[in-house]
């Protein structure tokens, strides 16, 4: 009941000491050692363009672990087709079972709250993961860009750290901005655009924001983000609608899945309609969620 009346504030949340219930082999070597043989499409986070040459889960975890002081790189969405659980069943359980005990039936894929997990068998279910984003550190190439873009989700979103170089220190550092701010949040970045038909700021994840850009949201917008740092063992859970960029400040491991809660329904129904404005002016991804046929089957469960 407290996770559900903090969850129903809107407030991103943290939860440490996860790892006590993790499960599973999420070290580089045991992904070298199970799946070295298979191809990977790694991505230079400051070119959002792939990395030249042939890579295989071999080369690109030997990278992870020993440091990349050249180029940072990630592997985005990983399996990017099949599902986590066709490949990874072991890590699959490991990442439902780790997930803490109140906030289970909202974000566990087969949690009884999460709207999403009422799909029959035959269901055709949209794939809301998990999946793994993977990439090097960037600490010592500044803040000027970031392993994920700033972007928001119709989701919401549960993000464990199961694995980095260094456990001591901090993995990834967030800054999450409140759904309510997104207005401010764009009128700010579309000042950065030469551009005035350009794609929207938020969805085209065109943005990554600087300290000195973020000091500059405040002080022209008031707008401020929450700021995690995010270490080994914690998971990070992200409400729909609340933009959100990240910055691996060492190699790490990290696991996401979407959910629907119904505290947060009413926002994700609205961006929606948001997002489908920009996919006709822009070409974007088609709409996966399928929300009104996922409340169908919510509703008849």
């Amino acid at each position: 009941a407290q996770f559900t009346d903090l969850w129903a504030s809107g407030v991103p949340m943290i939860v440490s000491g996860v790892d006590r219930r993790l499960q599973g082999s999420w070290h580089p070597n045991d992904f070298i050692r199970e799946y070295g043989s298979l191809k990977v499409s790694p991505v230079n986070c400051v070119t959002d363009k792939l990395v030249e040459g042939t890579w295989k889960v071999a080369t690109f975890f030997r990278c992870l672990e020993n440091g990349s002081k050249d180029t940072v790189m990630k592997l985005k969405d990983w399996p990017p087709s099949k599902s986590f659980r066709t490949t990874f069943s072991d890590l699959f359980d490991g990442f439902c079972r780790s997930i803490p005990l109140p906030c289970q039936d909202i974000a566990r894929v087969d949690g009884k709250l999460n709207l999403a997990a009422h799909f029959p068998k035959n269901g055709n279910a949209p794939d809301l993961g998990p999946k793994m984003y993977i990439a090097t550190g960037s600490k010592d190439h500044g803040d000027t860009f970031g392993t994920t873009k700033l972007h928001l989700d119709v989701t919401d979103a549960i993000n464990l750290l199961p694995w980095c170089a260094d456990r001591k220190g901090a993995a990834a550092v967030w800054h999450i901005f409140a759904a309510e701010s997104a207005p401010k949040l764009r009128e700010f970045l579309l000042e950065y655009d030469a551009d005035p038909s350009a794609p929207d700021p938020i969805h085209s994840q065109r943005f990554y924001l600087s300290d000195p850009m973020i000091s500059e949201l405040s002080t022209k917008k008031g707008v401020r983000p929450w700021i995690i740092y995010q270490r080994y063992g914690d998971a990070v859970f992200i409400p729909a609608g609340c933009a959100h960029q990240v910055r691996n400040l060492q190699s790490a491991i990290k696991v996401a899945c979407d959910f629907v809660s119904l505290q947060n329904i009413d926002r994700t129904l609205g961006l929606l309609q948001e997002q489908r404005k920009h996919r006709l002016y822009n070409q974007g991804p088609e709409d996966v969620l399928q929300l009104h046929v996922l409340l169908w089957y919510a509703w008849i469960s």
